[in-house]
């Protein structure tokens, strides 16, 4: 069994990680040689052991939900646009998020820079796209989003999106 793996940044150690819960048949708990290792949330490891299992050991396995996930935040992004201005900002707006040059670099290496401008895309579009105080599809979609984003990197990214929520809905009477 021969596994693919890049040996520059902290790329190796985040598909290590993965590889190492693989073999122990363990979704939750992370191990960097064999000793307990939880500096990252659970989230990039769970979808790269995802990818293991439908792309086997290859590079794509690492990278796959980075592409998927830079896909859904243009559109994310694009359909905000589209709501609150025009099809052309939306556009803009969409291609802009998806095809920035942080995102673009990222995504073709197993890293969670990309997951979590995801997810900050993915709260931001639902800020954005709640018109009313009644609207808890949006909300819904916010909440889930800034909870999810503390489970890629850090929970201080939950505790952001969350605060910058409510700072918005202050601001603009929704709350």
């Amino acid at each position: 069994d021969q596994r693919v793996l890049r040996m520059a940044g902290d790329e190796k150690v985040y598909l290590t990680q993965a590889v190492e819960m693989a073999r122990d048949g363990r979704w939750f708990v992370q191990t960097l040689a064999d000793e307990p290792s939880y500096f990252k949330g659970p989230m990039h490891y769970l979808l790269v052991r995802a990818g293991m299992i439908v792309f086997g050991n290859h590079l794509i396995a690492g990278v796959w939900m980075n592409c998927a996930l830079a896909l859904l935040a243009g559109l994310a992004m694009y359909r905000l646009g589209r709501k609150r201005w025009n099809d052309k900002s939306g556009m803009l707006l969409g291609l802009a998020t998806a095809l920035n040059v942080g995102v673009f670099s990222h995504a073709l290496i197993s890293q969670m820079e990309v997951e979590v401008t995801a997810f900050y895309a993915f709260a931001m579009a639902a800020l954005g796209m709640a018109r009313r105080k009644a609207d808890f599809k949006y909300d819904l979609m916010f909440w889930l989003s800034a909870g999810l984003a503390g489970w890629i990197k850090s929970p201080l990214h939950s505790v952001l999106l969350a605060t910058g929520g409510l700072f918005y809905w202050a601001l603009t009477g929704q709350l």
